[in-house]
């Protein structure tokens, strides 16, 4: 697959307030490697991408990705605590 977009629901029970979250989410894959952003606001005013690699182990296959959440710092000083980044792993269940 080369240069196709997708678009879904995000859903994720890792809620800062303990609550699941969904989001909508908008992505694009050009062959092994995919790409996609969720934008969690207003409710969490942030937004992550994620940009990874399809990857096939037997018959499992996974998404190996690296993250950025960017969100609105609290205090106009505290902006280097509103950029994380982080890794994760999509496989199905």
């Amino acid at each position: 697959m080369c240069g196709a977009n997708f678009s879904g629901t995000y859903e994720t029970a890792v809620g800062s307030d303990g609550l699941a979250a969904i989001a909508p989410l908008f992505g694009t894959v050009a062959g092994d490697a995919i790409a996609f952003t969720v934008n969690w606001g207003p409710t969490y005013v942030s937004v992550r991408g994620w940009s990874g690699l399809l990857l096939a182990d037997g018959n499992q296959a996974c998404t190996y990705t690296l993250w950025n959440l960017s969100c609105t710092p609290m205090d106009e000083d505290d902006f280097q605590h509103s950029i994380l980044t982080g890794a994760d792993l999509f496989a199905r269940a």
